[in-house]
């Protein structure tokens, strides 16, 4: 027999329950004993699903510990990164990112107020870097990402697509419309490129190898020497492209002397074209490498047949240091057509461009 137990409640209580026992056909004590049953279900529940909660943080725990994936089967990912200005950075830089950063300076690519750290909640995992560069049509004005680097685990979508977000918040705040970078200049793939927003603007190749001596090169060339000042002022872009013009300018500015600038032309529909080949040298071990970059008019920058013509007056040039190793870079749509060289190594290089709207 249960035992019976008394509760005092205020008339306001009772009339309310009272009134609830009526409506479900209930006696007061039935209804009062319904309720109690049904918070004790309830915190059962509870106690149930906060137990499953801890159970799957700690499975989640283990298997990050362990290296594993995901009890759905994706990898685990790394936390969400944020991106931070190295002007606001005020902790000491880890001693390979300060290289990095010197490297950069001496190039004079690196301005620290277009310069950014990206970082999870604990240490530096990536970093970017921003140059703004004016060149003629049909590349203008743009943003150059002469630097975009993050860790290979931190390369999720949530991540690239955040990255990509602050891209875009930078050029608008610049008031920049494009944002260039150079394949050779990141270690984020293509795909990831590609869903940032970036499309692929142009290909080159750069060619290491020997000119063969097996092909005629007698034909003589009109040429004349031209000054790099002058070159400059001719508004010309590069045939092959891996750098900037700008970039390319002021390489070539420190080490002047070292270099030989042409000037030569070709006919077009009974017009006369101008390019220009650069040629400079460098000391790498024992030998000397000469390389050969070419820079045309805008117009015929993706004009095929002018770029076969002239590429095939460049032989006669590199024929001059048949017995020294050559670079030459060509637009890869070339790369086929060079028969005078014999290729020893390629490097290819893919300009992407992103518009900001």
């Amino acid at each position: 027999m249960g035992k019976k137990v008394e509760i005092q409640l205020s008339n306001q209580l009772h009339n309310k329950l009272l009134k609830q026992a009526e409506e479900q056909t209930r006696t007061l004590e039935e209804h009062i004993l319904s309720i109690i049953t049904e918070i004790e279900k309830n915190q059962d529940k509870q106690i149930m699903d906060y137990k499953q909660y801890v159970a799957k943080e700690l499975e989640m725990l283990i298997n990050k510990i362990k290296g594993e994936e995901e009890p759905n089967g994706f990898p685990l990912k790394k936390e969400k990164i944020i991106i931070y200005s190295l002007r606001m950075y005020k902790q000491k830089l880890p001693k390979d990112l300060n290289e990095i950063i010197e490297y950069y300076q001496n190039k004079n690519w690196f301005n620290e107020e277009y310069f950014y750290l990206i970082m999870d909640r604990k240490k530096i995992v990536g970093y970017m870097g921003f140059n703004p560069q004016v060149e003629a049509m049909p590349f203008g004005e743009y943003l150059f990402l002469y630097t975009l680097y993050l860790s290979k685990e931190y390369q999720n979508s949530k991540n690239i697509n955040y990255i990509a977000g602050f891209i875009n918040a930078v050029a608008k705040k610049e008031k920049f419309y494009s944002v260039d970078i150079s394949s050779v200049f990141t270690n984020i793939e293509e795909k990831s490129l590609l869903s940032m927003g970036f499309i692929k603007f142009d290909t080159a190749i750069l060619i290491d190898g020997g000119i063969k001596n097996n092909i005629d090169a007698k034909e003589n060339i009109k040429h004349e020497k031209i000054q790099l000042n002058q070159v400059m002022e001719k508004g010309l872009l590069v045939s092959g492209r891996m750098l900037p013009i700008g970039f390319l300018y002021n390489r070539w500015m420190e080490k002047e002397t070292d270099l030989e600038t042409t000037l030569h032309k070709i006919s077009k529909k009974h017009q006369s074209v101008e390019f220009v080949v650069v040629k400079e040298k460098s000391q790498q071990n024992k030998d000397l490498i000469v390389k050969y970059t070419v820079l045309v008019e805008p117009d015929i920058l993706f004009d095929k047949n002018s770029l076969r013509r002239i590429y095939k007056r460049v032989y006669y040039l590199l024929h001059q240091d048949y017995e020294n190793k050559i670079q030459l870079i060509i637009p890869d749509e070339l790369l086929e057509e060079i028969e005078f060289i014999e290729i020893k190594g390629m490097k290819k290089t893919c300009w992407y461009r992103k518009m900001i709207i």
